[in-house]
């Protein structure tokens, strides 16, 4: 496990939060606002956007956000295989 920094005497993980989405524009910009949000320092978590190919709009609203994005042309579970 890596270890970000210390918060008080308290070691804070370093944390990937993976999303696979596809088609999921009504709903991401809110997911995504309230990660970046949490009260946790922002140097110790990166977010991976999982893409099926989204044909909704979704990439422009990913746009906004310090996000890492993968695109596959899978299903959501086969996201967690490659």
């Amino acid at each position: 496990m890596r270890f970000g920094s210390t918060r008080g005497n308290v070691m804070q993980p370093y944390v990937s939060i993976l999303i696979p989405t596809k088609n999921v524009a009504p709903y991401i910009d809110q997911v995504l606002r309230s990660i970046f949000d949490l009260d946790y320092p922002k140097e110790f978590y990166e977010v991976w956007i999982l893409d099926g190919y989204a044909a909704d709009g979704t990439r422009e609203i990913l746009k906004k956000y310090p996000v890492i994005i993968r695109e596959c042309g899978c299903n959501v579970p086969a996201f967690y295989n490659t």
